[in-house]
């Protein structure tokens, strides 16, 4: 899956001012906007401050029916690229979320990469059969159709979930298993962070795939069963009790420490 021109533009949040020691790029998942992390960043405020969001093209103000998959990595490119021109003395690392962790993890495999600490919230690497009606249907992305969002409306980027959005999330999941070029051998640290009870990811595949990783240091962590009744993860407070809420938080500043 060949990158974009290298000097696309990408929408992100302000960079820390002056450079922190360390600075965390955050990716959301599909048809989220960076809302998705402000639970997170609200009860962490030393993460908070070192933190950078990217907006994945197709989830600003707009919808955008022509959307690829490699203008998600173009815009990974962008970000690593930009963090590294305002603060070439920091080290950079990730968290990603569900769609968001596919594209880093694609992007990974496509480009020399100078992250050094990779979390992957429920990355999407492979969804489960509920998946399926959605691939039969992405043929029909040419004809701009989308479909209901099912995403916590505060969360969403929109109410309707283009079709091509899809076809993106598919194309990734496919150069994963049919990509010409070799698994990578990184040398960052890598966290993956699942929920046993998640209805659309996959996890005994994605489990599989990282274990093929060879990192300096490789650990998954089983985070609490969430009470929300969205069937995929969401890192929100409102989804956890206090204690397991709690829990959630360290292991995601542990992973990053």
């Amino acid at each position: 899956m060949q990158l974009q021109d290298s000097t696309s533009s990408c929408t992100l949040s302000p960079i820390p001012t002056p450079c922190p020691t360390s600075l965390i790029l955050l990716v959301h998942g599909l048809n989220n906007t960076p809302a998705v992390f402000d639970d997170l960043l609200q009860a962490s405020p030393e993460l908070a401050e070192r933190s950078v969001l990217l907006t994945l093209k197709g989830h600003g103000s707009s919808l955008d029916h022509k959307l690829a998959a490699t203008d998600w990595l173009s815009d990974i490119q962008c970000a690593e690229q930009e963090l590294l021109r305002s603060c070439p003395d920091s080290q950079l690392n990730v968290i990603s979320y569900s769609v968001g962790g596919l594209a880093v993890l694609t992007y990974l495999r496509e480009s020399p990469s100078q992250f050094s600490r990779l979390l992957f919230i429920a990355p999407a690497l492979s969804t489960s059969i509920i998946s399926l009606p959605l691939r039969l249907f992405t043929p029909l992305a040419a004809l701009h159709l989308s479909l209901p969002s099912l995403a916590p409306e505060h969360i969403r980027a929109h109410s309707h979930t283009p079709l091509a959005y899809y076809r993106a999330l598919f194309a990734l999941q496919d150069s994963l298993v049919t990509g010409s070029n070799p698994l990578i051998d990184i040398e960052a640290s890598v966290c993956v962070a699942l929920n046993p009870n998640d209805q659309l990811v996959d996890q005994t595949e994605v489990l599989q795939y990282f274990t093929q990783w060879k990192a300096d240091t490789y650990q998954y962590i089983t985070l609490p069963a969430t009470r929300a009744p969205y069937g995929h993860l969401v890192v929100e407070r409102e989804s956890y009790t206090e204690a397991s809420w709690q829990s959630v938080v360290h292991s995601v500043e542990h992973c990053l420490e």
